[in-house]
């Protein structure tokens, strides 16, 4: 990292609803995993069915984007959003896709535990709401909810390939997957994120850390630490929250953007665009390895 300009909170805010402008979320829809959600919500699916697609969809978005997108357009092309009639009614002959560290039939426990705590809380939310009621804490929601997950699963439980798809809940773990269905099922602006939990106030999230966000994050000098964990995403997102107090989130797809798009060439390993009006305040060096 090189020493460079600091700029005030005001002039962020100017760049970040620039970038914002020029790469809107709702551009992206169809590329990102939300859309599988939203297209369940725009069928006017009911909320737990509206849940239980964003949560495999979340689960599941990891890796290569079009890989997880195929697996994930196998499976809701098949139930039509509707994740229980793959247990009721079967179609004959079709199999779970398997990705990655999950068989298939490591996603279709992790879709039947789904659906059993939607059978027996009535929804997510419910399950999520068990732990995050008392202290208003997402990650006690989100430890209540895995915990349900977990005890919901069919024999035989826990292999590896199911596990992967319920990660831990806590400081020392990164939590991409469950902040991201956080944030689809909370933000209620943008035209991407559902809002579905109306209960919790957006600015209490916290940012999906993704590769490219903890880059970001570092060449800007909202975090100092080197390691992908939670921690590091709390300190981006109190970043975030001076430029938007009431939706640290706001900026989220369009950062994404920068190295997702090639923009960013630090976060894919080559030198600065000369186009980015970021190199200002980057700290990144221009030819240095991610």
């Amino acid at each position: 990292m090189t020493a460079a300009p600091v700029w005030s909170d005001s002039e962020w805010r100017v760049a970040l609803e620039k970038l914002l402008r020029e790469h809107p979320p709702i551009a992206r829809l169809e590329r990102d995993p939300v859309r599988f959600p939203h297209a369940a919500w725009k069928q006017g699916r009911a909320r737990p069915q509206v849940e239980q697609v964003a949560l495999l969809s979340a689960m599941l978005a990891y890796g290569r984007v079009a890989a997880f997108m195929a697996a994930l357009d196998a499976i809701f092309s098949v139930c039509d959003y509707r994740l229980s009639t793959l247990f009721e009614t079967p179609p004959s002959g079709w199999r779970w896709p398997a990705y990655r560290l999950s068989r298939g039939a490591d996603i279709a426990a992790f879709a039947e535990a789904i659906c059993r705590v939607t059978d027996r809380r009535g929804g997510l939310w419910e399950s999520f709401r068990q732990g995050w009621a008392p202290r208003r804490d997402i990650l006690d929601g989100l430890a209540a909810l895995r915990n349900d997950l977990l005890a919901a699963a069919p024999r035989p439980r826990h292999t590896r390939g199911f596990l992967h798809l319920l990660p831990a809940v806590g400081e020392t773990c990164r939590a991409k997957r469950w902040m991201l269905f956080l944030r689809w099922m909370v933000r209620r602006t943008g035209g991407v994120d559902l809002g579905l939990w109306m209960e919790i106030p957006p600015s209490s999230l916290i940012i999906p850390l993704d590769r490219h966000i903890a880059f970001l994050g570092r060449a800007f000098g909202w975090t100092r630490r080197r390691t992908d964990d939670l921690r590091a995403a709390r300190e981006i997102t109190a970043v975030l929250r001076r430029f938007a107090p009431r939706d640290p989130l706001r900026y989220d797809f369009a950062l994404c953007h920068l190295g997702i798009s090639g923009h960013c060439r630090p976060a894919r390993g080559g030198g600065c665009s000369p186009a980015c009006w970021f190199q200002r305040v980057c700290r990144a060096r221009p030819s240095g390895p991610y």
